[in-house]
């Protein structure tokens, strides 16, 4: 089983999705994907427990503040619960020896909980 983290949007009511290439190019592989929405952080050892892998998939901009730097015109927050779910689950992963794939806001936060900072 493949979790593919849940991108956000935020309108009239709150959608949680996952683009549908995500879902094929995992079923390609071989792969059984899974759509995990943001959830309470204290999940995060429940959901290590069902996967052989993850996939943070792209979306809005991580806080610039978690890499020390400040907000600039172009931030585009992603809502307030992904980011602590994915940042929770992302840095148990670096405890673990799961594959994990990172696009786009994935490749940041895998950046940010590993001790990088923007370039």
């Amino acid at each position: 089983m493949i979790v593919l983290t849940s991108d956000v949007r935020v309108e009239k009511r709150v959608l949680h999705f996952v683009f549908e290439n995500y879902v094929a190019a995992v079923e390609r592989a071989g792969g059984l994907p899974l759509h995990v929405p943001p959830l309470d952080p204290a999940r995060v050892p429940q959901v290590l427990e069902i996967a052989h892998g993850f996939v943070f998939v792209g979306g809005e901009d991580l806080d610039p503040h978690l890499y020390g730097e400040e907000p600039d015109a172009h931030y585009d927050p992603a809502p307030a619960d992904r980011q602590a779910f994915d940042m929770a689950l992302g840095r148990a992963l670096l405890y673990t020896k799961h594959p994990v794939l990172g696009i786009c806001y994935g490749c940041q936060l895998l950046t940010i909980v590993s001790g990088g900072a923007r370039a």
